[in-house]
């Protein structure tokens, strides 16, 4: 994991959620109109900085804030949740951001999972454009496992 409160990548910055972030984080769902995703609360904030089994990072590209990235762990398995205001969707930053926040996990994490519902076209097409692939058929809810291993999404992918 890395040691660092922030990451770099070019432009890409990573900050870890602390406690004071939670406005920050609210503010970035201020122009969401899908109604889609669950807003972050006091309960979210606690379970994401208890540092035990999950770990959040609000997204910035220069300085603008675009996301949040929210991992949570389970042996060796994160499942990652991915949020990307309106404005930054669709402009290729879900490869660099999720390689960015891998970087974050702990020693031990082989697999990432993403649970996308099957009617999530563009996330269904993003994520698998990364490699990701289906544990399965879709769960009761039409919800996909997509599933790749952490060493195949941090290394560089064909073109």
């Amino acid at each position: 994991m890395c040691n660092r409160r922030t990451s770099e990548d070019g432009q890409l910055r990573l900050v870890r959620v602390t406690a004071k972030d939670l406005a920050q984080a609210l503010a970035l769902f201020e122009d969401d109109t899908s109604g889609e995703v669950a807003r972050p609360d006091a309960e979210w904030l606690a379970h994401v900085t208890n540092g035990q089994n999950a770990l959040a990072l609000l997204v910035a590209f220069g300085n603008e804030p675009v996301g949040l990235v929210q991992f949570d762990l389970e042996g060796r398995l994160a499942l990652v949740s991915v949020f990307l205001r309106e404005a930054s969707r669709g402009k290729g930053l879900l490869r660099p951001v999720l390689q960015a926040a891998a970087r974050h996990l702990p020693a031990g994490i082989d697999e990432i999972s993403a649970l996308v519902s099957e009617t999530n076209l563009r996330s269904m097409t993003a994520f698998s454009a990364l490699g990701f692939n289906r544990s399965g058929p879709p769960d009761e809810d039409g919800f996909n496992d997509l599933r790749l291993r952490r060493d195949r999404l941090l290394q560089h992918s064909p073109t």
